[in-house]
């Protein structure tokens, strides 16, 4: 709605202040406090938070220094359980696959594999941490306390909030047996430039997870990418 009086525009930036309160790294929080700033004609303080609003949008240079950081914690990840038989089992059940190379020793014995192997697919599985089914729900679905954001709060702080998942590559390297430990590393690798999609501007990020046994030796790879955008609505205005 339009706003008809400074009494409007003062009411207006009392709202702002307090979403910076909350929210004091939003590029867009803060030039809507200095379109209000401007509104009442206090130009210093509008030029001060669109100095801040600009510093806080994922610029080229900031975007190309985050690649190669790591996603989530700096140390790996090492998986809860070892490779076994009963995760195995319960995943080729779920998924229907009767390939008898999982769960029958005797026939996998006979195969080029000499033994039961895991599905390569479920590399990903072994290094899941455990959930906090506490608080989930409140943490938007993360299965355990987060960080800080890591990179990704680049994005948050310009107003790139909303997450898809775009898809996801496995390389595998070997097949994983019961017994075997594995951790894995996420690093950034690839960020692309600003795209507009039908689902509003963003960004494709990509983070690489590395996936090792216990001898250290990479087992596999895996490419996960989401686009990060703005919701819908929260695009900024052009006037």
């Amino acid at each position: 709605q339009r706003i008809k009086s400074q009494g409007d525009y003062e009411a207006g930036k009392a709202l702002i202040d307090k979403a910076v309160e909350l929210g004091p790294a939003s590029a867009d929080i803060r030039a809507t406090r200095a379109s209000f700033y401007a509104g009442l004609g206090r130009l210093p303080e509008a030029l001060s938070d669109f100095d801040a609003a600009i510093e806080l949008e994922p610029s080229a240079d900031r975007l190309a220094a985050l690649v190669g950081t790591p996603v989530g914690s700096h140390q790996p990840s090492v998986g809860p359980d070892p490779v076994n038989q009963p995760m195995i089992r319960h995943w080729a059940a779920a998924f229907e696959d009767a390939n008898p190379v999982y769960v029958d020793p005797e026939v996998a014995a006979g195969t080029r594999f000499g033994g039961v192997v895991a599905p390569p697919l479920m590399l990903q599985t072994w290094t899941m941490a455990t959930p906090t089914i506490t608080g989930i729900a409140e943490r938007g679905g993360s299965p355990v306390e987060r960080d800080d954001g890591g990179p990704l709060a680049v994005f948050d702080e310009a107003g790139f909030t909303a997450t898809l998942a775009s898809n996801s590559e496995f390389e595998i390297l070997r097949y994983l047996r019961p017994g075997d430990t594995v951790s894995a590393e996420t690093v950034v690798e690839a960020i692309s430039d600003e795209k507009q999609t039908r689902l509003g501007t963003g960004y494709f990020v990509t983070w690489l997870t590395t996936y090792r046994d216990q001898d250290d030796a990479v087992v596999g790879r895996q490419r996960f990418r989401i686009l990060k955008f703005r919701p819908p609505g929260s695009e900024p205005s052009d006037g």
